[in-house]
């Protein structure tokens, strides 16, 4: 009996510190006047296990206690506690599964805290990109030791640029961090092989990230134009490329004439379905019996159906695909790679829409993506859904480069414009002539305007000598000292004697 007391009161002992800590605001361990971590060690044993929610209360509390109008020190403490709160947001990032409450929380704060140290801000961001670039640099020149991602950011290096595209202006024309940022995801999109549908859809993570960047400066990245035009032409079997390369259909024409270099490896998202419906397409050519192609249709039956019956639109999930190891067994399946397909087709529409940045040279920047996706588009045995979006980004493409040839002006040919020569005029000479001598017939109109003329010059002349007349007298008043009045006579009776002579002159 005495233990089962003691049992008892153990439980409702829990019970009053459980609803004590439910009253107070934050769990009993979280101190009310915590300092700010010296180490990341200090920092990840604090907040170790505890949900998001906790996460923001104890940063908020480390914020709060060690202002930065409290004590001159604090601004350096902050300092160092947003390059933790970095380091933090980078150690969960790579976790798996991906911790999406806790990274938004992170975000939220350091937005708060950058505006404090922007300064540092921007230098901690530019040293994780230049560490970036040196990890991508290592692995295009070593391959073989760059491990299954080949270059590709992984789920870490995508939230990281993904956070610093959000916390930076993207808008500016240079800016420290968003203009290497912009370089490093034109490397990725240009130089990374693509070798497995995990790589494929990091390479349209990354695409979407530089149109969103781009976005809103209404810039054109010409890098996703072509790594689009690449994942599109993957999704078309080999054997139907080689087939349409060798009748010379017309939507494979302009890529080849383009020269687009493709890293995918070909046919590398091709669907099960299409590829049967290619044999079966080989086979027929072949003049192979109606027999054995019933057989061939009886051997993907499974496949077929699945086409088929997938009619909705498969959405690519962020954290579920990082979540997931590169040689994952779904990456390989038709529906990864519809999801694949969908988001390449919002992506290029996204591109389209952002392609008025070229003026006119839109329908040659867009004429490798343009053939790729009618080549999708030509493909047989697609969900209705899918070759829905492909024709839909078919129109919208052919639209946007009509429209842009239908503005443009004529090409200008000299040879065949006619130039209009100005009329010229040559000097007349006159023997005669004389330099103040009138030519005008009218002898009586001529002599007027020589009198004309007089007159104004001796009017001239007069008001001259009476402006000098003036100021002599004047000079000659002020030196003798007349005070009575006696300037002012005078002034009177030099004015009277100028009116009389102008009236004279007129006269």
């Amino acid at each position: 009996p005495q233990q089962e007391k003691q049992q008892q009161q153990q439980h409702v002992d829990q019970a009053h510190a459980a609803a004590a800590a439910a009253e107070l605001d934050g769990p009993l361990d979280l101190s009310y006047t915590p300092a700010v971590p010296e180490t990341y060690q200090e920092f990840a044993a604090l907040v170790a296990g505890r949900p998001a929610e906790h996460l923001q209360l104890a940063i908020q509390r480390i914020r709060a206690f060690n202002a930065a109008a409290l004590a001159t020190d604090n601004k350096r403490r902050l300092q160092v506690f947003y390059g933790i709160l970095e380091q933090h947001f980078a150690m969960l990032a790579g976790e798996q599964p991906v911790p999406a409450a806790h990274l938004d929380i992170l975000t939220q704060i350091m937005l708060q805290l950058a505006p404090e140290v922007p300064f540092y801000a921007a230098t901690v961001a530019r040293m994780r990109l230049e560490k970036l670039h040196d990890r991508l640099s290592k692995a295009l020149a070593n391959p073989l030791a760059a491990g299954p991602l080949l270059g590709w950011p992984g789920s870490r290096q995508i939230m990281q640029l993904r956070l610093f595209s959000c916390m930076f202006p993207t808008s500016d024309k240079r800016h420290p961090v968003t203009t290497p940022l912009a370089l490093l995801l034109g490397k990725y999109l240009m130089q990374c092989p693509v070798t497995c549908p995990y790589l494929a859809a990091a390479g349209l993570l990354v695409a979407g990230m530089a149109l969103h960047n781009a976005s809103a400066a209404a810039r054109f990245c010409p890098e996703v134009v072509n790594f689009l035009a690449a994942a599109f032409s993957a999704f078309v079997p080999p054997a139907a490329a080689g087939t349409a390369a060798q009748s010379g259909t017309a939507a494979w024409e302009p890529a080849a004439a383009q020269q687009v270099v493709s890293l995918f490896t070909p046919g590398l998202l091709a669907l099960d379905c299409c590829k049967a419906e290619v044999h079966k397409q080989q086979a027929t050519d072949k003049h192979i019996g109606s027999n054995k192609q019933k057989k061939q249709q009886q051997q993907h039956p499974k496949n077929h159906g699945q086409c088929q019956h997938q009619q909705h639109k498969p959405r690519l999930q962020l954290y579920q695909l990082l979540s997931q190891p590169t040689d994952a067994t779904k990456f390989g399946s038709d529906t990864f790679k519809l999801q694949l397909l969908h988001c390449a087709v919002a992506t290029a529409s996204r591109a389209c829409q952002l392609s008025s940045g070229c003026g006119d040279a839109v329908p040659q920047v867009l004429q490798p993506l343009t053939a790729a996706v009618a080549a999708v588009a030509q493909l047989q045995k697609l969900p209705e859904s899918a070759a829905a979006a492909v024709v839909r980004l078919q129109q919208q493409l052919q639209e946007t480069s009509a429209a842009v040839m239908v503005k443009r002006k004529p090409l200008l040919q000299s040879h065949r414009v006619k130039t209009v020569i100005p009329r010229e005029f040559n000097p007349r000479f006159e023997t005669d002539f004389a330099l103040n001598k009138d030519f005008d017939p009218d002898r009586q109109r001529s002599q007027a305007r020589k009198l004309q003329r007089q007159l104004v010059k001796e009017k001239r002349g007069a008001m001259r000598e009476l402006r000098r007349d003036a100021a002599f007298m004047a000079a000659v008043s002020a030196d003798q000292g007349v005070v009575d009045g006696g300037p002012v006579c005078v002034m009177r009776d030099m004015h009277m004697c100028c009116c009389c002579l102008l009236a004279h002159t007129h006269q």
